[in-house]
């Protein structure tokens, strides 16, 4: 297997798992966080805003492996030679 092959399925790797850490987060969010309540008691609405913090981190988390991987993705596959189609 050819070293640019390796490293792009390296580079997809790294964006689906950034996309994987994402949809935990969300999931986490809607199954803890979920909807708020209307007019919550402040240890509700503390739990809920934990939960909801600790959702956004998970995504950012997954954002910031699979941002870069995306980008990298795409400048290793603009920038193909000749070689590499070889």
């Amino acid at each position: 297997m050819k070293t640019i092959l390796k490293i792009r399925i390296l580079l997809l790797a790294l964006f689906g798992l950034g996309l994987l850490i994402i949809a935990a987060g969300f999931l986490y969010d809607l199954s803890y966080a979920g909807i708020p309540y209307q007019d919550p008691p402040p240890a509700l609405q503390q739990q809920y805003e934990a939960d909801q913090n600790t959702a956004a981190c998970i995504m950012k988390l997954g954002a910031y492996i699979a941002g870069p991987g995306f980008c990298l993705l795409l400048l290793s596959l603009f920038f193909r030679t000749k070689a590499d189609e070889a």
